[in-house]
């Protein structure tokens, strides 16, 4: 599904910010959204989530009125917070290491988060990418190769 398609399903505040001339841009990947309405619609319920200094919103309203998560690094955070750490991940240079990577993806199935290292325009320009794994393939991309590197991968199985 198309991120324009998930912002029309998921509605609200979340739609019109994606379509609106002034944000849209902002609006563009829909992973966490995605990633969002997965835990939201299993029952598991998603608080305002506010970080950074100064604090800012990292979720906003979907028109069933339930609050989704706007980036890979808030959804890193919420899984967590929510579930504790998971023993399936790497960091630093494990997480850069393709051998690594792919050792870690074989097999698994659960919910995958990857945080980029340099989120940044002179980087990959995005936070990292949040996606089901089933059986070692992530549904739409695991991105293990983003400009600037992987801080972390995490899988929760």
């Amino acid at each position: 599904m198309s991120s324009s398609e998930v912002y029309k399903l998921v509605g609200g505040s979340l739609y019109n910010s994606s379509t609106n001339e002034q944000t849209k841009n902002q609006y563009s990947n829909a992973c966490a959204i995605r990633g969002s309405r997965a835990l939201l619609y299993s029952g598991i319920s998603i608080p305002v989530l506010k970080y950074g200094t100064p604090p800012l919103q990292a979720t906003q309203k979907g028109g069933d009125n339930l609050n989704y998560i706007l980036s890979a690094n808030s959804f890193n955070k919420i899984m967590i917070d929510k579930f504790g750490d998971t023993t399936d991940k790497l960091e630093g240079d494990d997480a850069n290491d393709a051998a690594k990577i792919a050792d870690i993806l074989r097999g698994k199935s659960g919910i995958y988060v990857i945080i980029n290292k340099n989120p940044g325009i002179s980087g990959a320009g995005y936070s990292g990418h949040v996606d089901a794994i089933v059986n070692g393939i992530c549904i739409s991309n695991a991105y293990t190769q983003p400009k600037g590197g992987i801080s972390s991968i995490r899988i929760w199985t």
